[in-house]
């Protein structure tokens, strides 16, 4: 699974995909639909692939880290954290 944040203007997006493995697990669609209500955003997509995008300025480590706490609660691991 990967998960990549950007800003562009006012706006943040986040884009995810993983293999059909995890997704049997976790539906990247269902996460990212959530975070969309968290933050009032607008998100969706499918089993392997999603995208959000929130028009306000929100910190993007706090969007990835909401993210990954959601996907680890739902497959029960923890997750690697890359970041740059």
């Amino acid at each position: 699974m990967a998960l990549v944040a950007s800003e562009h203007d006012n706006e943040v997006r986040l884009f995810g995909r993983c293999n059909r493995r995890i997704a049997e697990r976790v539906s990247l669609a269902e996460i990212f639909n959530e975070l969309a209500r968290y933050f009032n955003g607008e998100g969706g997509g499918h089993a392997t692939a999603a995208a959000l995008s929130v028009k306000e300025r929100i910190d993007i480590t706090t969007l990835l880290f909401k993210a990954l706490n959601s996907i680890e609660q739902k497959l029960h691991v923890k997750t690697i954290r890359i970041n740059d």
